[in-house]
């Protein structure tokens, strides 16, 4: 087997010019110090890069620059931490001077080097023990001593500023020169500056190899737990299958205290009927800022926007019967919703907003569109729940984007499968769903048994793997065949995906003033999409560019016009009840026209 590649040639050489000018200027800007000297460090930098160049792999070229790093700015201990957006969490990645079992992943709320991961600030500390975020639990462990912290934050070398995340930490302990109290000094910091620096060029451009390994993981789960929907499969082999391990998906579980604060959060009467109203809930107004307190009905300092809306998922859980039936604790519940949110990104359309809005959806066929009657417990819960995970971890990038800009995960998907899988969102999203649902033990905390685990499992990934937008056309045909058939013959299991497509695009069957509001998301995340296209030399279509699409409404009519509107009107007459979906859609679909 070939051993891993050595970094880019032409990667070197951008880090050596970029490190090396960025050193001379560094150095000549301090008080006291030479043109001569200024060049000396530069060139030092220089050397650092080329030598980092000639390890073997990411690792290796990281522990090389780390090396340099201690012995730069002379301390005892060194560390290398990479950001862990999904867990907000720090893992460590190299760590000179102690073992790697030492520290184990450290949350982004303790530590020095949490704090520093959270903020982006530089904290060069003289006595550890007199900072507040020093975590002592490390020391008390293992019997070190930290006295002297210097810890900076690693940023992506994206090209625009705006977009720069904080993608590791570098922390050094106790200084080792100038004597038993020895502080970092200022040169330390800009020294260790320009390193994080050279540390971001090989770390956001060099790690093709290990997101590769983590796509195969995730995909890996995914094989292993539908493996495990096979009737052949024993209890205790359903049970370590769905329990997904080494995979970036499953967020950091909510403690007990953040719980219970969300638990005391009780949704006011006028939330619960225009909740339950299904046309008068708006849930975009809960993403106003600032957020208000629902028991008061004015600011909450420190709730973020969308946390009242964590309670109203146990609401609805509780009218569909889900907690009497299947008897899960209020706890649990609460933690799938937080670990929900925390999974879903900061982009325009596919937020938390969405998938709070889409499951919403959901509860109104049942509820409102008296379908609890149609369906069984299990199967409702089935389609709940893939309602609130069928876009979990959605990058506001579509299937074609993965696909044309040979992303790893759609890669990965073709080379296990042989030809080209074209839902590569889709597949991600049940990942996530069973990491999270499994992580939480929502299945062995109930009355369900392994058998129904089975079955709804099965329905979960099926209607999930059904939202692909890239099978539309296929599902109105099969909707318009279902009236063609005795009822006794129908699919239940068609049934729920066509609620499932159904609640996806429902948006557009909101009132006007929240349907609009829909539009302009979507459309904004269409061209944040060409966008990144344009960035990428891709060929970039008219309905994403910013530029030649068309404006105001005319996109979204087009949309309802020939895609959603003809969709839902097939679905009525599979369940007529929902007749007041393709109503108000036809209702604005007139005004979007009119505006166009």
């Amino acid at each position: 087997m070939a051993g891993p590649e050595r970094v880019h040639p032409a990667l070197l050489a951008v880090g050596a010019s970029l490190c090396g000018a960025l050193a001379g200027a560094c150095l000549a800007q301090r008080a006291g110090v030479s043109a001569r000297r200024a060049e000396q460090r530069a060139k030092l930098f220089q050397a650092m890069v080329v030598e980092a160049g000639r390890a073997e792999g990411l690792q290796a070229t990281m522990e090389c620059i780390l090396n340099k790093a201690c012995a730069l700015v002379m301390c005892q201990r060194s560390s290398l931490f990479i950001v862990d957006k999904e867990r907000s969490a720090l893992r460590p990645y190299i760590l000179l001077g102690m073992q790697t079992s030492e520290i184990p992943r450290i949350p982004q709320s303790q530590g020095i080097a949490g704090y520093v991961s959270r903020t982006g600030t530089v904290l060069n500390v003289a006595d550890a023990y007199t900072c507040p975020h020093f975590n002592r639990g490390y020391d008390e462990t293992t019997g070190f001593k930290t006295k002297a912290v210097l810890c900076l934050p690693i940023y992506s070398a994206a090209k625009d500023p705006a977009h720069r995340d904080i993608i590791g930490v570098l922390q050094m302990l106790n200084k080792e020169s100038g004597g038993r109290d020895a502080v970092f000094t200022t040169d330390d910091q800009c020294d260790l500056e320009e390193l994080a620096l050279l540390a971001s060029v090989f770390l956001w451009r060099s790690s093709a190899e290990e997101y590769k390994q983590w796509a195969e993981n995730e995909a890996n789960s995914l094989i292993r737990s539908m493996a495990a929907l096979k009737p052949s499969a024993s209890g205790s082999q359903l049970r370590e299958s769905f329990t997904v391990q080494g995979t970036t998906s499953m967020p950091e579980v909510p403690d007990a205290s953040s719980v219970a604060a969300y638990m005391a959060m009780k949704p006011s009467a006028e939330q619960l009927r225009a909740l339950r109203s299904i046309s008068d809930f708006d849930v975009l107004e809960y993403f106003s800022t600032p957020p208000l307190d629902p028991t008061k009905g004015t600011v909450a300092p420190g709730v973020p926007c969308g946390a009242q809306l964590i309670p109203l998922f146990t609401a609805m859980w509780d009218d569909l019967g889900f907690t009497e039936a299947f008897g899960v604790d209020k706890a649990v519940q609460m933690k799938l919703a937080l670990c929900l949110r925390k999974m879903m990104r900061s982009v325009p359309y596919h937020n938390f907003a969405h998938a709070f809005d889409v499951t919403h959806a959901v509860y109104g066929f049942l509820t409102k569109g008296g379908l609890a009657k149609v369906l069984d417990k299990e199967e409702q819960l089935a389609l709940f729940l893939a309602a609130m995970f069928h876009d979990s971890d959605h990058p506001g990038l579509n299937n074609q984007f993965h696909l044309r800009s040979k992303h790893p995960s759609s890669i990965l998907l073709e080379a296990t499968s042989g030809s080209q899988v074209e839902s590569v969102l889709e597949i991600h999203h049940c990942n996530v769903a069973i990491a999270v649902v499994t992580e939480l033990g929502l299945f062995d905390h109930s009355t369900i048994s392994l058998e129904a685990a089975q079955r709804i499992w099965q329905n979960i990934i099926t209607v999930i793997l059904a939202t692909d937008m890239k099978h539309h056309g296929a599902f109105v045909d099969k909707a318009k065949g279902l009236t063609m058939q005795p009822k006794h013959l129908w699919s239940n299991s068609l049934l729920l995906e066509l609620l499932m497509k159904t609640a996806d695009i429902s948006n557009v069957s909101k009132p006007f003033a929240q349907a609009n509001k829909w539009g302009t998301l979507v459309q904004e995340e269409f061209f944040t999409q060409g966008d990144t296209e344009r960035e990428l030399g891709l060929e970039v279509a008219p309905l994403f560019d910013r530029a030649a699409a068309a404006k105001g409404g005319a996109s979204t009519a087009g949309f309802v016009k020939f895609c959603a509107l003809p969709y839902f009107e097939a679905v009525v007459k599979v369940f007529p009840s929902l007749e007041y979906v393709a109503q108000q859609t036809r209702e604005n679909l007139a005004v979007w026209e009119a505006a166009a």
